[in-house]
């Protein structure tokens, strides 16, 4: 299969993925509600006391809810699910949360952080371990995590590991916002793709510093729809992605380069690094101590919609393949 029928068809799944994320919790069956800022734990943090495996966690009044022990489940996390207001959580270090769906048919197991148009969610992880498993009997999964699923939404890891069994996007819907800060720790897109700025008018940030860790299984898509505005800052951490690192599908994206390193490889993928797939205005601009590794080849502006631009003033590229600089689209090396 080519370039353009392989994302095509990745295109009309992963839109139905989309679509069926955004529903209510309701589909998880019991809800309990943060009522007070205080710890997980604590069942007087809650309307219906503590979440577990079988209950739907939803924090949204400003309050605050940390999770302070290990053994911590819930079948859905949503924060900000009221137009508004602003729900936070804070993942401890010795802590850990699981979000699994006891009865995955009905809807897969999701952390949704600013779900709603004009509400305002916060993750902060400085330790610990999350866990979403996302699975659904039919072998397909719907995201794990949505940071910015409908309103603003921000996940800010200095520590700990997420993992997230399916996928993962910042900025999902048109009205969204998200941002995704990895200091420390490790974020592993352990099933298939990290997508960041999805649909028309979605935004989406990825900043990557530091210690920070982030394994992408297949894909990585900025900018997927026409209208979507995406952002990468990395000035450290290391970035690996297994199949293709798509910068600029349709929309338009910038990736300052500046440190650590981004790799993409040929483990289940082609292993292409591709700046301005189809979209306009896509720019990496690479300096400092920076490494970029495509195992396979490096595109710049590839059909014709597309224009991509490398502005390169220090750092280092490698490839594996070719390089190849304006194929059906505009291209630019500076």
């Amino acid at each position: 299969m080519d370039r353009r029928s392989r994302f095509s068809t990745f295109s009309s799944i992963v839109a139905l993925s989309a679509a069926i994320v955004g529903g209510a919790a309701d589909s998880f069956g019991q809800a309990t509600n943060a009522v007070a800022t205080g710890n997980w734990s604590d069942p007087l943090t809650w309307s219906a006391g503590e979440p577990n495996g079988t209950t739907s966690a939803i924090v949204n009044g400003g309050f605050a809810v940390t999770v302070d022990q290990a053994g911590e489940a819930t079948n859905l996390l949503d924060l900000g699910t009221i137009a508004g207001e602003t729900g936070n959580v804070t993942i401890a270090a010795g802590a850990d949360l699981t979000v699994s769906n006891v009865n995955p048919a009905n809807f897969p197991s999701t952390i949704r952080v600013g779900q709603l148009a004009g509400s305002t969610g916060n993750v902060t992880m400085t330790g610990g371990t999350v866990a979403i498993n996302g699975a659904a009997p039919s072998g397909f999964a719907i995201a794990d995590l949505l940071v910015g699923d409908n309103g603003t939404g921000t996940w800010t890891q200095s520590g700990g590991t997420v993992t997230a069994a399916d996928e993962i996007f910042v900025g999902l819907g048109g009205t969204s916002n998200g941002t995704l800060s990895v200091s420390g720790g490790t974020v592993n897109v352990a099933g298939r793709n990290l997508l960041i700025a999805f649909f028309n008018g979605a935004q989406g940030t990825l900043n990557l510093s530091g210690t920070g860790t982030i394994n992408v299984d297949e894909l990585l898509f900025s900018s997927f729809d026409p209208g979507a505005i995406s952002t990468i800052n990395q000035t450290g951490g290391t970035l690996n992605v297994g199949a293709a690192l798509v910068h600029g599908r349709q929309g338009n994206a910038t990736y300052n380069h500046s440190a650590g390193s981004a790799t993409v490889t040929t483990a289940l993928g082609n292993g292409d690094f591709v700046v301005g797939d189809n979209g306009p205005n896509n720019f990496y601009n690479i300096s400092g101590t920076a490494t970029a590794t495509a195992g396979r080849n490096l595109l710049v502006g590839v059909f014709g919609a597309a224009q991509g631009t490398v502005n390169q003033s220090g750092g280092t590229v490698s490839v594996g393949g070719v390089l190849r600089v304006g194929i059906d689209g505009v291209g630019t090396w500076n």
